[in-house]
């Protein structure tokens, strides 16, 4: 692993830590208290990494040995 594959994934393991994190965020933060809040941060989150994946280049992107492509069809389907 190097950090050329980290960059290629780097958006799935973005929104993976941030899902963890408002998920945590709302279970402490008591009944609806940050319902709001994590529902703009949710949107920002998606329309940054929207923008990341749309301008990260084109053709395709092998990380790890080959189990993971990130080609156009990937990219759409993110």
């Amino acid at each position: 692993m190097n950090a050329t594959d980290l960059q290629i994934v780097l958006p799935e393991v973005i929104l993976a830590l941030y899902a963890m994190a408002a998920l945590l965020f709302a279970v402490y933060a008591g009944k609806d208290a940050l319902t709001g809040a994590i529902t703009w941060a949710t949107a920002g989150v998606f329309v940054a990494l929207a923008g990341y994946i749309g301008f990260s280049g084109e053709g395709a992107n092998i990380a790890f040995g080959g189990m993971f492509v990130d080609d156009a069809f990937a990219r759409f389907a993110k």
